[in-house]
């Protein structure tokens, strides 16, 4: 048997199964999209966000405009504001009419109980709705308390799920506390219910938003410069050495040393002597060795002088 825990519907939690808002409400919250249909009264009520669990608070100024708050449980407190701008509401809990109540104070109370029950069934929904009565004057939602053991059972369906077309039935209901009624003490709240803000974020375009963009912008072309110029300069430093190495784009250096060019060098060097007719008269001899050269040489000049004296 699991005990009693008490969980919380936050306003924020707004167009999902555990909160509904016909229209006519304002939305806002710190973190998250904010939706408004009276950019005045955001206006004054932003810097007091601060003051409301969770930063966020619901409100409407139409009559006949109502939040639905969907849940399991035995009991629940619903919060809101109490002020000099507030003005009366009635109550419904499951289908049926619980009486008319008044958010009207001479001083503001951030912590206003604007609705409780006890004692109800465990385990079925219960749909408890809120419905502004005075045209002008406001009816603002911050949060609601439910405690249940049922909600928290694996078998029992999650307050978070689709809600069911069908009307719960009428449940026993304590008879609520005049509007007056001190808030709770603070309680422990279920994470798990607070992890079902389902409202995605829509981006609203700021200053702020735009400098951001254009920020990131530059930053990524720099950056990409600076990669391009280092991959230029690792190709000019492998061209350079590849062209050292006597390859240039890849083709080995057609520069080689020509034949004559060898010879040349070979008769500077005195490797090898110039060349002398052989004793046929008909073949011409390369002597590769300095002494037969000098040798050679020596019987070439001596055949040079045989031959013009003959």
């Amino acid at each position: 048997m699991v005990a009693e825990r008490n969980y919380t519907i936050d306003d924020s939690q707004w167009a999902t199964p555990a909160l509904q808002l016909s229209p006519g409400w304002n939305m806002l919250r710190v973190n998250g999209s904010d939706e408004y249909i009276n950019s005045t009264q955001v206006a004054a009520v932003q810097p007091l966000l601060g003051n409301f669990w969770n930063s966020s608070v619901s409100w409407t100024t139409t009559a006949g405009s109502n939040t639905t708050i969907i849940f399991i449980g035995t009991d629940i407190w619903a919060y809101g504001l109490a002020g000099p701008s507030q003005g009366s509401y009635h109550a419904m809990l499951d289908n049926v009419t619980i009486g008319q109540y008044s958010a009207l104070a001479a001083v503001t109370d951030y912590n206003k109980v604007l609705f409780e029950a006890h004692s109800l069934d465990d385990g079925p929904r219960h749909y408890l709705v809120l419905t502004n009565d005075d045209e002008a004057r406001s009816l603002a939602f911050d949060m609601a308390i439910v405690q249940s053991a049922a909600a928290f059972e694996p078998s029992t369906e999650s307050v978070s799920s689709t809600m069911s077309s069908s009307a719960p039935a009428s449940s026993t209901l304590a008879t609520p506390l005049p509007s007056s009624t001190s808030a709770l003490p603070p309680s422990p709240y279920s994470a798990s219910q607070l992890a079902s803000l389902a409202k995605a974020y829509h981006l609203h375009w700021t200053p702020a938003a735009y400098y951001v963009v254009i920020l990131a912008c530059l930053l990524v072309a720099a950056f990409s410069i600076m990669i391009i110029q280092l991959l230029m300069r690792h190709y000019r430093h492998g061209a350079a050495d590849r062209s050292g190495q006597g390859y240039t784009a890849g083709i080995e250096n057609p520069r080689r040393s020509r034949p004559s060019a060898k010879v040349l060098n070979a008769l500077r060097d005195k490797e090898i002597s110039h060349p002398t007719p052989s004793d046929d008269a008909h073949t011409m001899d390369f002597s590769t060795s300095r002494d037969s050269g000098r040798t050679a040489g020596s019987a070439g000049s001596a055949r040079d002088i045989e031959r013009h004296d003959w």
